[in-house]
């Protein structure tokens, strides 16, 4: 059965869970800081590596911040840099 590394984010730290008892956790406030991690790779995981990780079933934001203005530059796009008349 494939496990997740959940961590509550005032009661403690990360630990591996059954995906059966996912939204158990969820219920009680604990967040999802793994992909699903099958049983034979549960060896190869270390909870306390997701102590600062993110929820990763949090709600993305509807609206990204504006792109910042491009730089003005010297020259104007499409039109020469003048360059000093030769004597």
């Amino acid at each position: 059965m494939d496990r997740y590394v959940m961590r509550h984010p005032q009661l403690g730290g990360p630990v591996l869970i059954p995906a059966s008892s996912m939204d158990h956790h969820r219920s009680l406030g604990w967040l999802r800081v793994s992909e699903p991690i099958a049983e034979e790779h549960m060896h190869r995981i270390d909870p306390a590596g997701y102590a600062d990780a993110v929820d990763l079933d949090a709600p993305v934001p509807d609206e990204l911040p504006p792109a910042e203005e491009p730089a003005e530059t010297t020259t104007p796009v499409g039109k020469p840099a003048r360059t000093p008349k030769e004597s």
